[in-house]
């Protein structure tokens, strides 16, 4: 749900941005897990140690992306100076991050005798991130630690043409 609805606003940013109704410019930004956001898995993993409850994990095959705040606060600056309208800025974040390790290690850190419990992934739910399309990585440019994915062109129809 979480996907679909990020997708669902970039395409309306993307088709704002084509139809140009003012002068606004819209520009996207991906992030991976903002730490230790609200959404991001670390503040879960420590209210689970602080209980002494199991870590929950989907799989051990799950992988993320993360970056931090000020990581975070900079790539939407860096947008916009770096990118035009239409187009996705995407953080560098180098490699994903197993979970499974990432919660092993926060219990290792802890010193408690913690497991780690395995739920199943929900319906569309994908092993390993994706940040950018094999299309949108031909359009990338990486610039100063971003990616920035050119606007597709647009290509005009000419009156009467049958394109």
């Amino acid at each position: 749900v979480m996907g679909k609805s990020k997708l669902a606003g970039e395409e309306l940013c993307l088709g704002a941005q084509k139809f140009k109704a003012n002068e606004t410019d819209f520009i996207i930004v991906r992030f991976g897990n903002v730490m230790p956001s609200r959404g991001s898995v670390i503040p879960i993993f420590q209210k689970q140690i602080q209980e002494g409850k199991s870590l929950t994990v989907t799989s051990p095959d799950m992988k993320r992306y993360f970056m931090g705040i000020y990581d975070a606060v900079a790539l939407v600056i860096k947008a916009t100076e770096l990118a035009k309208g239409g187009d996705v800025v995407v953080l560098d974040m180098g490699e994903e991050i197993s979970i499974d390790e990432l919660a092993r290690l926060m219990i290792k850190l802890s010193g408690k005798d913690l497991q780690v419990v395995y739920t199943h992934p929900e319906k569309g739910e994908k092993y390993q991130e994706e940040l950018m399309t094999s299309e949108e990585k031909l359009r990338a440019k990486k610039v100063d630690g971003v990616y920035v994915i050119q606007a597709k062109k647009v290509s005009k129809k000419r009156k009467g043409s049958k394109a």
